[in-house]
């Protein structure tokens, strides 16, 4: 597992898995915006992901210039992948620093096939280069403040990978605060005037995001903090999924009990196996207590923020998901600590597996939320013409667009979503008004209409179901990924 070539394969492993993935998955929504917004050249690109997508821009510029080489979706998901293999690289480097007696391959391994990381590369959007920051962020805090040399380059390199990080990911802030306390925790405190000075050059030449912030982050609704129990369940939900391996895997169970049953079980042998190892006693050791006090203090900052504003800025997975690469690191670390090879072997073999399972349980259906590939296969194989296909919720129609190549025309469900002002509460019904107007803009037709619906998400659901209960007869019903639903629909004044 020494040198060079077992990380370079493993490097190889994830590609493996990951290109084939970004070239096989239909688009989600989430990528027609970031090809939307990177579409008209670098300048526009960062200023729409500030306006448009309320977003740090730099990832939109980058992926505009990115795009420039080749235009094609696979060719931006290819960005994300490369991101996530150059992340797997940086997580050697970081191995090998605070390991150096111990193969790197064994803390890259588990972070080659971890879901989170996969899942990033497999999307057009910023999250693979924010786990790919957050990487080159730990490394250079390493090179800076955990070395017994100090260099002004090292401190340079910290501050450019700290700016670089916000203006890319806000939420990498929370690697700032966590990395002080790591400082304390680890016994250098007496770096912490000098990353005090960095952090400040940091605020300085960050401050520009001050204009623009505020309004992106503007949801239009009261924004109600959650309670201190609410608080404490979700510092445990994001824990678990990231520290406890198979813990995601719990969401595929069919009912509540066997889901609260599995989740006791699996914290009962996790917490076992801590006593048995003393897991808890080796967070004493500095190497060891990095990553966790990272992975801990983000996430107690993500439930803070949760309190101040409930969850609507905070409660996505997407939104803490590069805390899988720290979290992956701690849970080596940890093991790497019990001083034991055979007891490392196991643990990293336990999170590949567990890490492989999960893939093959997300990745098995080959498809993405809307799964329009196969819903535009499905209504050009079954059309007729003057059948209008309505889309609900409205933005889907535009991945939709991207396969369908048929003879009827794509409705969004109640109005066409906006590419210029994004607003969240624009995505659902807000009437049985809303429908009767979208249907007497529909030319006359045949008294059959397509609906594509999905069962789970946005507000207005109740209320499109009741006016097509009432309207409409459903004549062919089909289901795909996820709770998508298409139905072949007949007016009931429509003659026979």
């Amino acid at each position: 597992m020494r040198g060079r070539g077992p990380v370079l394969a493993l490097v190889a492993l994830q590609l493996l898995v990951s290109l084939p993935l970004a070239w096989t998955l239909n688009l989600y929504v989430d990528e027609v915006y970031s090809l939307h917004t990177s579409a008209q050249g670098p300048l526009a690109a960062l200023s729409g992901g500030i306006h448009f997508e309320r977003q740090a821009p730099l990832y939109f510029g980058l992926l505009s210039l990115w795009r420039w080489i080749d235009p094609s979706v696979f060719f931006a998901r290819l960005l994300s992948v490369l991101c996530i293999a150059a992340s797997l690289l940086v997580l050697a480097r970081i191995a090998r620093r605070l390991f150096p007696n111990v193969a790197p391959a064994w803390f890259v391994a588990p972070f080659a096939l971890h879901p989170a990381a996969i899942w990033a590369a497999v999307e057009i959007r910023v999250y693979a280069l924010a786990i790919l920051l957050c990487a080159v962020l730990l490394w250079s805090w390493l090179a800076a403040f955990c070395s017994a040399e100090r260099r002004r380059s090292a401190d340079l390199a910290f501050v450019a990978a700290a700016v670089t990080s916000l203006y890319t990911f806000y939420y990498l802030g929370f690697v700032l605060p966590a990395l002080a306390a790591a400082l304390l925790a680890t016994g250098r405190g007496r770096e912490l005037p000098r990353y005090a000075l960095s952090c400040a050059l940091v605020g300085v030449l960050c401050a520009p995001i001050a204009f623009w912030i505020a309004g992106q982050t503007a949801t239009g609704v009261e924004l109600d903090g959650l309670s201190p129990l609410g608080v404490l369940r979700f510092l445990g939900y994001i824990l678990a999924d990231e520290l406890v391996p198979g813990h995601r895997l719990i969401a595929a169970l069919d009912t509540q009990a066997l889901r609260w049953t599995a989740r006791g079980v699996l914290f009962a042998l996790a917490a076992a196996i801590a006593v048995r190892w003393r897991i808890v006693g080796s967070l004493r050791e500095p190497e060891v207590a990095f990553p966790w006090l990272v992975v801990a203090v983000a996430a107690a900052l993500f439930a803070a923020v949760g309190w101040l504003t409930g969850l609507i800025l905070v409660g996505d997975v997407r939104y803490w998901g590069y805390l899988c690469l720290p979290a992956s690191l701690a849970l080596v670390a940890a093991a790497v600590a019990t001083r034991s090879a055979r007891f490392l072997a196991a643990a990293v073999a336990v999170l590949v597996a567990a890490n492989a399972a999960e893939l093959v349980v997300d990745y098995r259906p080959l498809a993405k939320p809307s799964d329009a590939a196969r819903v535009a296969a499905l209504l050009m194989r079954e059309e007729d013409a003057d059948e209008p296909v309505l889309v609900f919720p409205n933005e889907w129609a535009l991945t939709l667009r991207y396969y369908y190549h048929g003879r009827n025309r794509i409705v969004p469900v109640p109005h066409e979503p906006s590419l210029e002002h994004y607003d969240w509460r624009d995505l659902g019904v807000r009437s049985e008004g809303e429908l009767d107007a979208m249907m007497q803009r529909l030319p006359p037709d045949r008294g059959t209409v397509w609906l594509v619906k999905d069962d789970e998400i946005y507000r207005g659901r109740d209320t499109l179901e009741r006016y097509f209960d009432r309207h409409f007869v459903t004549e062919a019903s089909w289901p795909f990924y996820r709770k998508l639903v298409v139905e072949r629909l007949r007016r009931r004044d429509a003659p026979r």
